[in-house]
């Protein structure tokens, strides 16, 4: 339990988060644009606003699954939702454990602390 639920600040992704909307422009990766969908996404689980989120090609841990190697979660129309890595960084420390997105009861979107920096 310590690994998934210790305290931090800083968090990422271990498994990718499902993004609860489509972009607004198709083939255009706007990070500000995802940046305020994780946002969101992390106001509607009850976290704190985060001060600083990152758009990741990859996990940030070694071994973890990149969004491409996930299978896609289907919307009831057959489409593909969207899904990525990312990075969070919070004012006050967070307990865990994290779980962001619209595929979090799925096994998507599971989060684990980064390590804290030495003081």
């Amino acid at each position: 339990t310590a690994r998934w639920c210790a305290p931090s600040t800083d968090w990422a992704t271990v498994t990718p988060v499902v993004l609860d909307r489509m972009p607004p422009r198709r083939h255009q990766h706007d990070d500000a644009w995802l940046a305020a969908e994780l946002t969101q996404s992390c106001q509607r689980q009850g976290l704190p606003e985060p001060l600083a989120v990152r758009v990741l090609g990859a996990s940030a841990f070694t071994g973890a699954p990149t969004a491409r190697a996930m299978p896609p979660l289907l919307r009831k129309d057959g489409s593909r939702r969207w899904h990525l890595h990312a990075a969070f960084t919070f004012a006050q420390k967070v307990a865990g454990p994290l779980l962001i997105g619209a595929g979090r009861y799925r096994g998507y979107g599971l989060c684990a602390p980064l390590a804290e920096a030495a003081p």
